[in-house]
């Protein structure tokens, strides 16, 4: 596939949010024989207040590549840890092969940092992928 258009590693914005969506739905859903639920099940994530928040690829005006973020804080007793989650790393599946998840996942690592997040969390089912960015199980 040529890829003349691609635009990004970017920030989100808020008016970007059904592209956004559309995308997480078809590859974490859709493509899996799911509804389509990623907008509920992960509100405080994909609303107009998080979306810079969500790292973006896109080519023209479609979202092909995603990593959702959120920042938060941990508190146990009087101790507090600034964590971001990550959350639907996802490619549109003509788009694989060019690295738009590894530099999706590396800006979101980045912009973490930025935030202040000490502590990254994400749940999945490829370690292997994940490992070879740095992140850990444990």
């Amino acid at each position: 596939m040529c890829t003349p258009n691609l635009k990004g590693p970017l920030r989100a914005q808020a008016d970007e949010l059904d592209g956004i969506l559309i995308l997480a739905n078809e590859v974490m859903r859709i493509g899996q024989g799911r509804k389509p639920t990623i907008a509920t099940d992960y509100s405080f994530i994909y609303n107009p207040k998080n979306a810079e928040n969500i790292t973006i690829v896109k080519d023209g005006d479609r979202v092909v590549s995603m990593a959702g973020m959120w920042p938060n804080t941990v508190e146990i007793g009087p101790a507090r840890l600034r964590a971001g989650g990550i959350n639907c790393v996802a490619t549109l599946p003509g788009y694989r092969g060019h690295r738009l998840a590894t530099k999706v996942m590396q800006d979101s690592m980045g912009y973490m940092a930025s935030c202040g997040c000490l502590l990254g969390r994400l749940t999945t089912d490829i370690n292997d992928w994940y490992h070879r960015l740095g992140w850990e199980n444990v």
